[in-house]
C-alpha cells in the first residue's frame, strides 16, 4: 500500500534540502537510499566534489528558479572572463579537473586555480553555489 506524501511535510523538506545545500553541504542522500546508490555518492564526491540524485537535483532546480533573485554582485564590481566562464561551465557538465585541463589544454594545477577564483569572485562555499550561480546567470541551461 503506498502512502501519499503530507504536501506540508514535502514543502518541508525541500526547504531543508535548499538550506542544507546554501550552507556548503557538497550532497544529500535519502535515509532510505539503496546502498549502491550511497556507494555511487561517495565515489562522485570524491571524484567530481559533489552528488545528487535525480530528486534531489530537481529540488534544487526549482528553488533556483523559484527563487529568481537578482544575481549577487560580485565583490568589488568584477566580472568574470571568458576563460572563467568557460571552466564554470565545465564544471557545470561535472567534468573533473583533470578533464577540464585536457578540454582547455592548461595544467590541472591551473584550472585549480581559475576553480579558486571562481569561488572567490562569486562567493561561492562549494561546487553547487558555482552551479546555481551559473543558471542564475542564464550561463548554462537546464533542460
Amino acid at each position: 500500500m503506498q502512502t501519499k506524501s503530507h504536501p506540508i511535510k514535502h514543502a518541508f523538506r525541500r526547504e531543508l534540502i535548499l538550506h542544507f545545500m546554501e550552507s556548503g553541504a557538497n550532497g544529500y542522500s535519502h535515509k532510505n537510499t539503496h546502498p549502491q546508490e550511497v556507494e555511487e555518492a561517495i565515489i562522485k564526491v570524491a571524484t567530481s566534489g559533489f552528488y545528487f540524485n535525480d530528486s534531489i537535483s530537481e529540488i534544487l532546480l526549482n528553488g533556483v528558479q523559484k527563487k529568481k533573485e537578482p544575481l549577487p554582485v560580485l565583490p568589488g564590481g568584477e566580472t568574470l572572463n571568458e576563460r572563467e566562464i568557460e571552466v564554470l561551465k565545465l564544471i557545470c557538465l561535472e567534468q573533473t579537473t583533470t578533464e577540464i585541463g585536457k578540454n582547455l589544454f592548461l595544467s590541472p594545477r591551473t584550472i585549480e586555480g581559475y576553480r579558486k577564483q571562481l569561488f572567490e569572485k562569486i562567493g561561492a562555499k562549494n561546487v553547487a553555489g558555482l552551479v546555481i550561480y551559473a543558471i542564475r546567470a542564464e550561463l548554462i541551461t537546464v533542460s
